[in-house]
């Protein structure tokens, strides 16, 4: 058994916090707590339900992450990144961050990894509905058939980008009757060899080298976009629907860009600036809150939570005003994120525990429970890691 798994379910504090989850004693408010202490409560919490930890900051998502990896021995964890919205189309836009938080939500998903670890901007942020991952994943098993032609318009369809050499995620090539794939999910691309329709073989491989490692029975591919429309022409409806609704004195600098996409959707090209368009897309706000409704929040430095989430909110809304008098943004496209009290009404009706290193008021949330580590407690856990 894992050593820090063990040393948990020894601890007085942690059957407290685990009690309090079971018989619904939340908000729980836990002080005295250092950030190997969150790690570890992370972890050990993990194995009743999965968990979203908030971090202040993408600094501390990403410490957070490494340091329960490493006490589990393994990938129980990972990251999902706040993303830079892109609401104006310009060529050549990076889409790292998103196919990471894509990736965080496809292995929560899939049981792949029970922690979650995000800054309090990346929650605030909109992301794609948890049914739409199903909706436009597929499987490709060994002895399944296989069109090239359909499996090229599917990938084209969930954002995947077709080159000549797949050197990295969300891109794929086909030549003659071998079909390369990067799964967004996935650390190493995927190699997809037919016999006729059939197929006979999939392994991994090398970016660098192409040549073959492991192989493997099945792979699933899921979507390389958060904002993702059915096909072209359902975009081009949609767009052309909101071309004609818009009213006021910006109308016609509003309507020239929304014609600008939708020349751009119809000559093939995927729009970088699809950001703009989360509310023509989908009909409710999905936040990676929603990806936990029966999972656990647990909240790390709360204060400074709702401090950087206040900055980051002040931060958009000076970047959008601009765009707002360009006609890039307009008052129909608004509702792609959450604001601060809508995301403090999302964290207290969860199953959410406070974790802070002082005793704090935490703005004012109303906790069922209080609690302190132990001088012993914080001693034992020492002890092991030293």
């Amino acid at each position: 058994m894992n050593i820090f798994y063990e040393m948990a379910s020894r601890l007085g504090f942690y059957k407290d916090v685990k009690n309090c989850l079971l018989k619904g004693f939340t908000p729980c408010a836990v002080t005295g707590v250092s950030n190997i202490h969150k790690a570890q409560t992370a972890m050990a919490l993990s194995r009743l339900s999965p968990c979203l930890v908030i971090c202040d900051d993408e600094a501390s998502a990403i410490r957070m992450t490494g340091d329960i990896n490493e006490m589990a021995g393994e990938q129980l964890a990972c990251v999902f990144p706040a993303k830079d919205l892109n609401f104006a189309y310009m060529e050549g836009v990076s889409r790292e961050y998103e196919h990471k938080r894509l990736e965080a939500l496809s292995l929560i998903t899939q049981g792949k990894c029970k922690i979650i670890a995000a800054s309090m901007e990346a929650c605030l942020q909109g992301t794609i509905p948890q049914d739409k991952p199903k909706e436009f994943s597929f499987e490709i098993k060994t002895g399944g058939e296989l069109s090239l032609e359909e499996l090229t318009n599917k990938l084209l369809a969930g954002g995947y980008t077709r080159t000549d050499q797949v050197e990295g995620q969300a891109q794929f090539s086909v030549r003659g009757s071998i079909a390369d794939i990067f799964p967004v999910q996935e650390s190493r691309p995927v190699r997809i060899e037919l016999w006729g329709d059939e197929v006979d073989s999939i392994s991994y491989f090398d970016p660098e080298s192409q040549r073959r490692t492991d192989p493997i029975d099945e792979i699933a591919v899921f979507p390389a976009l958060e904002i993702i429309f059915p096909d072209t022409d359902d975009l081009v409806t949609k767009l052309e629907a909101l071309s004609k609704s818009v009213r006021g004195s910006r109308t016609d600098k509003i309507r020239t860009n929304i014609s600008r996409d939708i020349e751009t959707a119809q000559s093939g090209i995927t729009l970088t600036n699809l950001d703009k368009y989360y509310t023509v897309c989908y009909e409710k706000l999905t936040t990676v809150f929603d990806y936990f409704e029966s999972g656990v929040c647990l909240v790390s430095e709360y204060t400074n939570c709702i401090e950087k989430g206040k900055a980051a909110l002040a931060q958009l809304s000076e970047d959008m005003k601009l765009l707002y008098e360009d006609g890039i943004l307009f008052r129909k496209l608004e509702g792609f994120y959450l604001d601060i009290p809508q995301a403090e009404l999302k964290i207290t009706q969860m199953k959410s525990v406070f974790l802070d290193s002082f005793m704090r008021s935490n703005n004012g949330v109303k906790f069922k429970k209080s609690l302190s580590i132990p001088t012993a407690d914080k001693r034992r856990l020492g002890a092991v890691i030293s």
